[in-house]
């Protein structure tokens, strides 16, 4: 049997050369784990992230200045609808219609509810309460004069809001 003679100074020149290679590595990762975790105090924000910060204070401050989100006026809250806060008018029109309209002091939200008599003859009708920053109104109201007739018309508007209801009579004499 011919016995066969192995290089023992090959094992720890590989052994070194794996050590330097792990090192090697370990310190590279070191280092990228420590740019990526303290990129924004080393190099700063980006100018992406800049420009979104500026961005959001600058739409923040708008909404504060304006009182206002995506646009939209933001309604104060309703205050009970009182006879006082509802003022209700009536006009003949020159094409045989009546405009009723009102306003609506401290309403926000809520609903419109008008009955128009004249004798035995009635009628209903319902809209929403329009919020403005000054003051509310009803959708509005515009009645054919065919409906009711001339003569004195009875208009007793309901407003209906989530704080309470109030309610409104005015006399209109329709030629």
């Amino acid at each position: 049997m011919k016995t066969v003679k192995k290089n023992r100074q090959s094992k720890p020149l590989y052994l070194i050369l794996a050590l330097l290679i792990i090192a090697f590595l370990a310190g590279a990762l070191y280092y990228y784990n420590y740019r990526t975790n303290n990129a924004a105090t080393i190099d700063g924000p980006t100018a992406e992230e800049q420009k979104q910060a500026t961005d959001i204070d600058n739409q923040k401050k708008k909404e504060l200045t304006e009182n206002t989100v995506n646009n939209t006026p933001i309604p104060p809250p309703s205050t009970p609808p009182t006879n006082a806060n509802i003022e209700l008018t009536a006009k003949e029109e020159s094409n045989d219609t009546v405009t009723i309209t009102s306003k609506l002091a401290g309403v926000s939200s809520g609903t419109c509810n008008i009955e128009i008599s004249n004798g035995a003859t009635k009628i209903s009708r319902q809209v929403a309460v329009i919020y403005q920053p000054e003051f509310s109104t009803c959708a509005g109201f515009s009645i054919p004069i065919s409906e009711l007739g001339t003569g004195l018309w009875n208009i007793l508007l309901t407003v209906n809001s989530p704080t309470g209801s109030s309610s409104k009579t005015i006399n209109l004499k329709v030629t």
